[in-house]
Formats: structure tokens, C-alpha cells, sequence
């Protein structure tokens, strides 16, 4: 089998007037499963001193990423980026797509229009790599 996906990376800022179990839930929402034990933390520190913890899950198997996706697939707000999925592509073809923090605790999850955001990063396989590739990968979804 071709593999299609390389990494899907969530991430969010705790800051120090948010309740980090109230985010952990928003990304267990968003992900429809239970967290892996490696989630990765790192401690870093706001403009103003404040602390802000900043959490990432990056997930490098094929089938972990497919099963999230399918999970996304038909959802309106995985809907509302492939509308524009061509917008979300950076420069080196890596998809963007950034949620509401606090739809996604309410478990309706909606896309980012202001304020908290969780930040997914979708990284696609192909070789040679190209735009219309990796589009084509991005619309048929996961196999």
C-alpha cells in the first residue's frame, strides 16, 4: 500500500487563565478517542511573563491518521476546510486548518473565527511532490 499521510500534528496554548483539563478534553473532543500517553508539552512563558503551556499530539502512522480523518470526514467544520482546502496549503503542501477551542469542549466542533484556536497540521506523501497531488490525496480523503 502507498502510504498517503506522513504526520498529523494538534496543537494548542494552555495559558495561565485557561484549566488544562478543560483543553485536554477540547483535543479528546476533537479527536474522538482517548489521548496517546506522548503527548508533548512544553513550558514557555507569555510576553508579559505570563506561563503558557504549549501541548501537541503528532500522530506518524498511516492508520492512526486515517482513522482520525474518517472519524473528521462528513463533519461540517472538516467540510468547511476542504471547501477551501487550496488556501490551506502552505508552501511546502502542508494542509492547515485551525478550530474553535471552545466549540471543540462543547464537542461541536466548529472552525476557528476568533479568540483560542487548536491548530491541526496535516502532512501529505507524495512524490515528486506537487500542488495538484497532494490536493488530489487531500479530496479523496482517507482509503
Amino acid at each position: 500500500m502507498i502510504r498517503r499521510y506522513l504526520e498529523l500534528s494538534v496543537q494548542a496554548f494552555i495559558n495561565a487563565t485557561e484549566d488544562a483539563e478543560k483543553v485536554m478534553e477540547a483535543l479528546t473532543n476533537l479527536l474522538g478517542e482517548e489521548l496517546p500517553k506522548d503527548v508533548e508539552a512544553e513550558e514557555l512563558e507569555g510576553v508579559y511573563k505570563n506561563p503558557i503551556t504549549l501541548v501537541r499530539i503528532r500522530y506518524r502512522r498511516e492508520r492512526d491518521i486515517s482513522r482520525i480523518l474518517s472519524r473528521w470526514n462528513g463533519m461540517p467544520f472538516w467540510n468547511g476546510a476542504m471547501e477551501r482546502v487550496e488556501e490551506r496549503l502552505d508552501d511546502g503542501l502542508d494542509m492547515h486548518v485551525k478550530v474553535d477551542k471552545g466549540s471543540a469542549y462543547r464537542g461541536d466542533i466548529e472552525l476557528w473565527r476568533k479568540g483560542g484556536s487548536i491548530a491541526i497540521t496535516l502532512k501529505v506523501a507524495t512524490y515528486p511532490s506537487s500542488r495538484e497531488r497532494t490536493l488530489k490525496i487531500l479530496r479523496e480523503g482517507p482509503l
